[in-house]
């Protein structure tokens, strides 16, 4: 009897140490993964409240991108993003892929011309 108590306690004790290690590898991950988290900010051509939704919406589908936000009044997009998994380049790609400029990078012809009249530059109305 005597020995199952100490086998049982053996148990509750290998289970504690399991439990304390398997979250010590779940912390440690989640802070390695913080350090490819990157923010960036830079000019779009959004025009109207329609704009953020298409540009943020195409975004939040890409893999890496952890977090967008445009803001209509500036026409500034800023993005959250796993380093390891995209890249600045490749966001104003797919910004530009969806229609609109993303600093230097210039909007998709044929994505410009399907927008609404209302997310067009105003020299283009």
């Amino acid at each position: 009897m005597r020995n199952m108590n100490k086998l049982s306690g053996l148990k509750g004790k290998v289970k504690s140490l399991i439990l304390v290690l398997l979250l010590s590898v779940i912390m440690v991950s989640m802070l390695l993964s913080q350090e490819n988290i990157k923010q960036y900010s830079f000019k779009t051509s959004a025009q109207c409240d329609m704009c953020k939704g298409r540009i943020e919406k195409h975004l939040s589908k890409q893999d890496g991108i952890v977090e967008s936000n445009v803001e209509v009044e500036t026409a500034l997009c800023t993005v959250k993003y796993d380093s390891t998994k995209i890249t600045i380049d490749d966001i104003r790609l797919e910004i530009s892929k969806t229609g609109y400029d993303a600093d230097e990078v210039k909007a998709n012809k044929r994505s410009y011309e399907k927008l609404p009249k209302c997310c067009k530059k105003p020299e283009d109305r």
